[in-house]
């Protein structure tokens, strides 16, 4: 297997440009930003600061007249590393994550 990339290092786009960026957002190989805080709430913004960015344009739609906004899209596989190493840290957030265990918010949403 190939080593691990430096920490904040951006592999190239792939060939294609935004059309083919958008495609891996698809297929789930990239999330947007919205999609990691919404699957790993444990996360950080100092923890994904970390984590290396490609930015990505929606494709035109047909009757468009631009792309969409560029977005901020992680690779899966290191989101995954990182809640990894994360949950490896800190066992009690396996317990929270298995439902086991409330954090401070989600008891005074359950009793405010």
């Amino acid at each position: 297997a190939a080593p691990a990339p430096p920490r904040g290092f951006a592999p190239p786009p792939p060939p294609g440009g935004d059309a083919a960026l958008w495609r891996e957002v698809e297929s789930g190989h990239r999330l947007l930003l919205r999609s990691v805080k919404a699957r790993f709430p444990q996360l950080e913004d100092a923890s994904l600061a970390t984590l290396p960015v490609t930015m990505a344009r929606r494709p035109p739609a047909p009757g468009d007249a631009a792309p969409g906004p560029a977005v901020a899209t992680y690779l899966r596989v290191n989101v995954e590393q990182l809640v990894a190493a994360r949950d490896a840290r800190d066992p009690n957030w396996l317990e929270v994550t298995a439902g086991t265990r409330l954090t401070r918010g989600a008891i005074r949403a359950l009793f405010p």
